[in-house]
């Protein structure tokens, strides 16, 4: 095979974002067939895999969406999460859990500060969102802290315990009012870290 062959591949596999994952386990398949080295290979990319999905406690998908991070509005963006499928169930370790498509958090992770404060102002939206918890629609207001807590920790606040910026899919109007109130302190303080 030639370079030129891998260079292709190479850039392929970019395009889906996979290129860490993927492309060693392929080159040591084609170019060595030992499968000793591809089982090594194989162990690294799950290692990868797994870092990468999970940072923190927060889910994250692999890759992040570059694809349409400059182009679109960031108020688009954002009004999207109003527009996103998904269901929000609770895990067998009663963590809450989100179905729906994470190339819009991913994207909104790309635009950094800026996102996390576009996601704190609608914390408090109580409109519907399409998102559902048991068939219902939950607030707009979820679907943003939803996106601000798989992009940014308050950790200092969210660690004390009862901290009324956690919020859950569950969370009421006034639960939304508070979280965004708590949020605004936060970011006023810069005392948040990017996931």
């Amino acid at each position: 095979m030639s370079m030129t062959y891998y260079r292709d591949l190479r850039n392929a596999i970019k395009q889906f974002m996979l290129i860490d994952l993927l492309l060693p386990t392929m080159v040591l398949v084609t170019a060595c067939g030992s499968s000793a080295k591809v089982d090594q290979s194989t162990d690294t990319a799950r290692r990868k895999a797994d870092r990468v999905a999970t940072v923190g406690s927060v889910p994250r998908a692999p890759g992040v969406g570059a694809a349409a991070a400059p182009s679109v509005p960031l108020s688009a963006l954002v009004d999207s999460l109003r527009r996103l499928p998904g269901e929000f169930t609770r895990s067998p370790a009663r963590v809450w859990l989100f179905s729906g498509d994470d190339a819009v958090f991913n994207t909104l992770f790309d635009r950094g500060d800026s996102a996390v404060v576009a996601l704190v102002d609608c914390i408090d939206r109580s409109d519907l969102a399409v998102a559902t918890l048991a068939g219902k629609r939950v607030a707009f207001g979820v679907l943003c802290a939803t996106a601000l807590q798989r992009i940014a920790s308050a950790t200092e606040y969210e660690d004390a315990g009862d901290w009324a910026g956690v919020i859950l899919p569950t969370a009421t109007p006034l639960q939304l009012k508070e979280a965004k109130k708590e949020w605004k302190k936060v970011v006023a303080k810069r005392a948040y870290q990017m996931l």
